[in-house]
């Protein structure tokens, strides 16, 4: 389940490498800046472009680093909980709608079955096909479904969000 959630990892003489290259540009941006009145004026312009450039690269670096940073495991474990708990919601709401008695499924389903139908992202119905014209039938399978899964790696709280 780790590998599905997490981002690619970066072997760590990379992401060594990427922090000494970060700290590297950190102190050639301040050691750049302290030297701007030092500088004749015509080249301050020049060496302002050379240390928002320095800026850039260390910013997109920072990025990457944060992007690629292992997922903790508790993140990880409660990702794979949730998703369980919604699976067996799932399986309780299709126990209870083989219930012929009901007939608007959409208005009995619990909440918990409409927030789980919510984050598939597809369902696809596998069937054979039998019969010609108006005898066709099509005789099920089996079934698929994919949920939209991830860890949030925004830190924002996705639950406080209306649906």
């Amino acid at each position: 389940m780790k590998q599905l959630l997490a981002p690619p990892e970066r072997p760590k003489s990379d992401r060594r490498k990427s922090e000494a290259r970060i700290k590297q540009l950190a102190a050639n941006i301040e050691k750049a800046r302290s030297n701007l009145a030092l500088l004749d004026p015509e080249n301050i312009p020049a060496a302002q472009d050379r240390i928002r450039e320095m800026d850039g690269e260390r910013k997109a670096i920072e990025e990457e680093l944060r992007q690629t940073a292992p997922i903790p495991e508790r993140e990880i474990n409660e990702a794979v909980r949730s998703v369980l708990a919604q699976l067996y919601d799932l399986a309780n709401w299709c126990r209870a709608v083989a219930n012929p008695k009901l007939s608007d499924l959409d208005a009995n389903a619990p909440p918990a079955v409409r927030r789980l139908l919510r984050g598939t992202s597809q369902i696809v119905v596998h069937t054979k096909k039998t019969g010609e014209g108006t005898g066709t039938r099509h005789e099920f399978l089996r079934g698929e479904i994919t949920f939209r899964v991830g860890v949030n790696t925004t830190r924002v709280n996705l639950h406080d969000r209306a649906s």
